[in-house]
């Protein structure tokens, strides 16, 4: 993408040959930067990063899009195999699971990726989200460390959000 930045993934042979580029691109014209990678005993390669994402807030099942907002990032971890086919990508979004909180934006940033020896993919970091409370009729600002654990299919098993 011209104006924007994407993922770019190179895998080299042992004696620096260049084998394959890969170009990732998620989000609809927003910026994503690789944070990190990793290749498992198989040779996969997976690469995690933040990928800028277009702003909405969800008002009961209905989400409103803000396309001039680029207020909402995501963490993306993508996974391809030794020849460079994508196997999976997985953009992680976090939300309030309280009613009464609308998140405004947030930004995810990694900070942390590992592989465990069954093709796992843990990934860590932090967010900063700006929510509304509409109980209290409060606005807040507010940091959270973030985890997250994918399968080697690409599932999250889980992610877990500390305040």
């Amino acid at each position: 993408n011209a104006d924007k930045y994407d993922f770019a993934t190179v895998k080299y042979d042992n004696n620096g040959s260049q084998q394959w580029v890969k170009y990732h691109s998620e989000a609809l014209g927003k910026d994503e930067i690789a944070v990190a990678l990793a290749a498992d005993n198989n040779g996969n390669i997976f690469v995690t990063g933040n990928s800028g994402a277009q702003a909405s807030l969800i008002f009961g099942n209905d989400p409103v899009q803000f396309p001039s907002l680029s207020l909402a990032d995501a963490i993306i971890t993508i996974k391809y195999d030794s020849i460079g086919n994508e196997l999976w990508s997985a953009p992680e979004f976090f939300s309030s699971t309280d009613p009464n909180i609308i998140v405004i934006s947030t930004s995810s940033t990694v900070t942390g990726f590992a592989l465990d020896p069954s093709g796992n993919a843990y990934i860590g970091g932090y967010r900063l989200d700006y929510t509304y409370n509409v109980q209290q009729n409060k606005y807040s600002i507010g940091y959270s460390c973030l985890a997250v654990k994918y399968t080697s299919q690409g599932a999250a098993a889980w992610k877990k959000g500390f305040s």
